[in-house]
């Protein structure tokens, strides 16, 4: 996933794209600004007091060391508006309608539900046609191919605000040193960020199955181009919180493989760093 910048926006509305918004760094941002120009614009009502600026940045640093605590909601962008703040001159703003009723993407089973949330996710109002039940017998084996069909749309999307159910973002909060809002989501991002982590397909703790037993299978129903088989030596990354791509490199390289060291630590370093940009370490 990307940051949302002002260039990207004429795009997001026209498709209505699913945004991260991470409520927390976007709060503590905006208080940052605020205090960084001047920490007396922040005062109790009660005989004015303030806080010195260290002690502020203290107290924000700390509010947005642990992500895993943060708050994090999707949204969707709905119009351009204004917004005055302080007393100051109006400026545009983003409005979003808040995503409330969504399905638990860590429960998708194959890679045609797969593909189509990963659409949904740029283009929630992409409609697809469903497929009519063929009760002619197939002349395939099921145990060689498997067919799946069009998942129904989690999202629910309206073209118009909703009253209590939208968020307004000015413009210049974009600049903010700290990302809060994102676009390109991918399946695992919704995953890490709004179930917590919570994959039902490998069960969260190690992300990864045994290529050998029962790994193939997996992969098989999510890369369905094409046919897979293990070896039980190898440990697959899990298709679906990690990724499609990465389950297949992993797929055909032993990261515990001494004969070629140089390569195991690329390896090694490239599966952390995914798991970073996940939020899992």
């Amino acid at each position: 996933m990307l940051p949302v910048k002002e260039k990207h926006l004429e795009d997001l509305l026209d498709c209505h794209s699913i945004l991260l918004l991470d409520l927390t760094y976007w709060s503590t941002s905006h208080i940052r600004s605020i205090v960084q120009r001047d920490p007396t614009h922040i005062a109790t009502k009660k005989g004015n007091k303030t806080l010195p600026m260290e002690l502020w940045l203290d107290i924000l640093d700390e509010a947005d060391e642990d992500e895993d605590e943060h708050e994090y909601c999707l949204v969707y962008p709905i119009q351009m508006s204004s917004v005055q703040i302080n007393g100051e001159e109006p400026e545009p703003a983003l409005v979003c309608n808040i995503v409330e009723q969504r399905a638990h993407f860590g429960r998708i089973k194959n890679g045609v539900e797969l593909e189509c949330y990963e659409t949904w996710l740029d283009r929630p109002l992409t409609e697809y046609e469903e497929e009519e039940d063929d009760n002619e017998e197939d002349d395939y084996d099921e145990d060689d191919f498997e067919t799946y069909k069009v998942p129904k749309n989690p999202f629910t999307i309206s073209t118009t605000v909703l009253p209590g159910k939208s968020v307004t973002i000015p413009i210049s909060d974009l600049n903010f040193e700290s990302p809060f809002l994102y676009r390109k989501l991918g399946v695992p991002d919704v995953i890490s960020w709004i179930h917590h982590g919570d994959c039902k397909l490998c069960g969260s703790r190690d992300r990864h199955f045994c290529a050998g037993c029962g790994g193939c299978r997996v992969l098989n129903k999510f890369d369905y181009g094409d046919r897979h088989g293990g070896d039980c030596a190898l440990r697959m990354l899990c298709p679906l919180c990690i990724g499609v791509e990465y389950a297949q490199r992993s797929f055909v390289y032993d990261p515990y493989d001494d004969t070629d060291e140089a390569k195991s630590r690329s390896y090694i370093k490239w599966f952390s760093d995914r798991k970073r940009e996940l939020g899992y370490i």
